[in-house]
Formats: structure tokens, C-alpha cells, sequence
């Protein structure tokens, strides 16, 4: 029977077995009893998905490197044993790598690539790190502290668009077992077979479409687009830690910023070697120009500058927290 075909392939491709347990009674079981099959598939299959964890093992790889350095631990030796307290992160072949002596800007650019919260403010991090040295224990305590701020956002996003979520599921699922059923039936055919059948079906299909691509419109989004201020305040703060002058740390955090900041950064950091520091501060104008303006009056009143980015790059990731909620 092309029924069973089709299930031994969905078996052999790996389709979990709930859903292929609820395909089966869709097409076997009698009329009444396909709503109750098809719930419990569904609920197993939801019960089988993974948990995220990968968020909180990031900010305890994060928190682990800052300990080891505090406790006198070399950067490479750091990372190393913090591999060991994240297992779900999967580094252990990479921190093979960084055990057999690779540069530290490429080990950095390999991490930044698994780590999917922090990941480029991490490979930032430890360039700077490698180049600079400083405070490199606190460096990694604030990444640590963004990873877990910026998970408790994914996590709220996750829970006001759980609805929507779940009504996408059964949109976009709930025809398919009812045109498995009437194909199972023999019924498939005779309702192509008629003009007002045809109609529907296509109209029917058409409606689906349509509403998927509208949900799918709306989660897309709700998605976090990073924001190039946070980042360069991230970045800078970074850099002074590590005891950079502000523009040498604004000019270290360019190379990772978007081509547009990236400009504007460069722009920023040409003008500061023609009229000063604190002129071109204050003169510039552009998307980061909240950020170069706190620099200048806590540069003018003697104010902490590291301190003051913190705050700003805190209040700055507050309001984006914000705005992606009120979207969500």
C-alpha cells in the first residue's frame, strides 16, 4: 500500500515516532477517533522537543573564564578549563585547538561562532584582550552579565509570542492530516473530480498560504535586530577595561561593527586627530552621537569614562529590551 511506503520513509528520514504514530491513526483509525489520535501525537510530539540551554551554559562558560583569571589563570588557560563547566556549548574540540597553541584571534573568531548570545562581542573580546591585556577578568564578567540579560529577553519574547507560536502550529498543520484521511479514503479523487471541489481546495489553500506568510511576517519581527549603539558601547567599554584610551577603544570596536557604524566610527576617529578629542566628541553628528556626547562630558568634568559607558550601554539595552517586548 503507498500508505505504508510513505511511513517507512518518513521512518527512515528520522520523523520522530509520535507524529508518525498520529499520521497512522489519522489514515486508519475510524472517523471518531481521528481527533483524539491526532491530539495525543501532539502533545508527545511537543513534549519531545529540546530545551534551550545553550543561553545559560554561554553566560556560565563567560563566568568561569572571568573566575580562572581572577585566580591568576592565563586567558588561553582560562578558556580552557571553562570549556569543561559548559557542556552544552560542545567545546571540546575546540578547546583542543587552544590547548595546542592556535592564536588567540582565531581561537576568539571560533567561539565567537558557537556562542549565540555573546559571540561577537566575545571574539572582541578577546582580541582585545590578546593585544591589550588590562582588566581582562572583568571584560569577561560583563560578557557574562549581557549573556544573561540578553537570554532573559529571548525568554520573554518567547512567552508573549507563545500564542501565536502555537496558532501557527495548528494553521499549518491541521490540513495536512485531513487530506491524508480523505486520500486514505478514496475521496481525494472525487473531490478534484468537481468544479465547486476544485474551488475549495484551491481557495482553502490559498487562505493557508496566506496566513502563514502573515504569521511568519509578524515573528519575524519580533526578532532582536542588534542595535549598533549597544554594540559599540559593549565594545568601548571592552576596550577601556582593558585600559584603552576612548578612542582607541572606539577605533578597536569599529572592525566589528556594521559598515555604516563602521564609517561613522572612522569618520569620528579622523576628526579627533585633527581637532582633538573632546571637539570632535562634541561636534559629531550621526546615529552614535548619544554615546560620543556622554564621552565628552565625562571627559570634560574628569567623570569616570567607563563607568559612565556602562551606564549609558545599560540604559541603552533597557530600552531596546522594551521595545522588542512591546513588538512581541
Amino acid at each position: 500500500m503507498p500508505e505504508v511506503l510513505i511511513f517507512a520513509v518518513g521512518l527512515g528520514s528520522g520523523c520522530p515516532l509520535p507524529v508518525l504514530g498520529a499520521l497512522a491513526g489519522v489514515v486508519w483509525a475510524p472517523a471518531p477517533l481521528v481527533a483524539p489520535v491526532l491530539a495525543i501525537g501532539v502533545v508527545l510530539s511537543v513534549r519531545r522537543l529540546p530545551r534551550d540551554s545553550a543561553g545559560d551554559d554561554e553566560s556560565t562558560f563567560l563566568r568561569a573564564v572571568s573566575t580562572e583569571l581572577q585566580a591568576g589563570s592565563t586567558l588561553r588557560t582560562a578558556m580552557i578549563a571553562a570549556a569543561d563547566r559548559a557542556p552544552g556549548l560542545e567545546l571540546a574540540d575546540w578547546a583542543r585547538r587552544a590547548a595546542a597553541g592556535r592564536p588567540l584571534g582565531e581561537l576568539g573568531a571560533q567561539l565567537g561562532a558557537r556562542l549565540p548570545t555573546a559571540g561577537r562581542t566575545t571574539a572582541a573580546a578577546i582580541a582585545v584582550a590578546s593585544t591589550s591585556g588590562g582588566a581582562s577578568s572583568d571584560i569577561f564578567a560583563v560578557l557574562a552579565q549581557t549573556a544573561e540579560e540578553a537570554l532573559a529577553v529571548q525568554r520573554e519574547r518567547s512567552v508573549a509570542t507563545a500564542q501565536v507560536r502555537r496558532s501557527a502550529v495548528v494553521v499549518a498543520g491541521a490540513p495536512v492530516p485531513v487530506l491524508g484521511w480523505l486520500a486514505a479514503r478514496g475521496t481525494y479523487g472525487e473531490l478534484l473530480a468537481m468544479p465547486v471541489g476544485r474551488l475549495v481546495l484551491m481557495v482553502g489553500l490559498g487562505l493557508e498560504v496566506a496566513g502563514i506568510a502573515a504569521i511568519a511576517t509578524m515573528l519575524r519581527g519580533v526578532k532582536d535586530p542588534e542595535d549598533q549603539l549597544v554594540l559599540l558601547g559593549d565594545l568601548t567599554l571592552l576596550g577601556l577595561l582593558a585600559g584603552l584610551p576612548f578612542i582607541q577603544a572606539v577605533g578597536a570596536a569599529a572592525v566589528h561593527l556594521d559598515a555604516p557604524a563602521a564609517a561613522e566610527v572612522e569618520t569620528l576617529v579622523r576628526s579627533a586627530r585633527r581637532d582633538g578629542v573632546e571637539a570632535a566628541l562634541r561636534s559629531h553628528r550621526g546615529p552614535l552621537e548619544d554615546l560620543l556626547r556622554l564621552a565628552a562630558r565625562a571627559t570634560a568634568t574628569g567623570a569616570p569614562l567607563a563607568s559612565a559607558v556602562a551606564g549609558f550601554t545599560s540604559e541603552a539595552r533597557e530600552g531596546q529590551r522594551a521595545r522588542a517586548l512591546v513588538d512581541a
